[in-house]
C-alpha cells in the first residue's frame, strides 16, 4: 500500500515556520509567549525558543493574565467555526482543522473576558 502526495498544499498547511519565527523575534525582544490550551511544543523546535511557553488551561485565565503581564504575546488554536473578529488578529495560520491565531493583546483581553 503506497500513498503518494502531490502538490505543496498539504505541507504548506502544516508549516509553522513563519509563526515560529515571529514568536522567536518577540521572545528576543523580551516578550513572554502565552498559549491557550494544550501546548505540544509546536513552536519551540522551529522557533528555537529559549524560554518555556506559558500555558493557560482555561479561557477564564486569559484576560486576567494578559492584563497583568505587559510584555506578552498571546497565541491560541481555534476551530474554523469560531468567529474571531478580524481586527483582533495580528495573523492567523491555517493548521489542520482550525487556525493558530496570534492575537492583538487588547482584543484578546476583551474577547476572553
Amino acid at each position: 500500500f503506497v500513498i503518494i502526495f502531490t502538490g505543496r498544499d498539504i505541507f504548506r498547511e502544516r508549516d509553522l515556520s513563519y509563526i515560529s519565527k515571529y514568536l522567536k523575534d518577540k521572545e528576543i525582544n523580551g516578550y513572554e509567549i502565552v498559549y491557550l490550551g494544550k501546548y505540544q511544543g509546536e513552536f519551540n523546535f522551529m522557533g528555537r525558543l529559549n524560554r518555556p511557553v506559558k500555558v493557560l488551561r482555561s479561557e477564564k485565565e486569559v484576560s486576567g493574565y494578559l492584563s497583568r503581564n505587559d510584555k506578552s504575546i498571546f497565541v491560541s488554536f481555534e476551530t474554523k467555526e469560531k468567529k474571531i473578529p478580524e481586527n483582533a488578529v495580528i495573523f492567523k495560520k491555517i493548521y489542520q482543522n482550525g487556525f493558530f491565531i496570534v492575537w492583538n493583546k487588547n482584543s484578546a483581553i476583551q474577547f476572553f473576558s
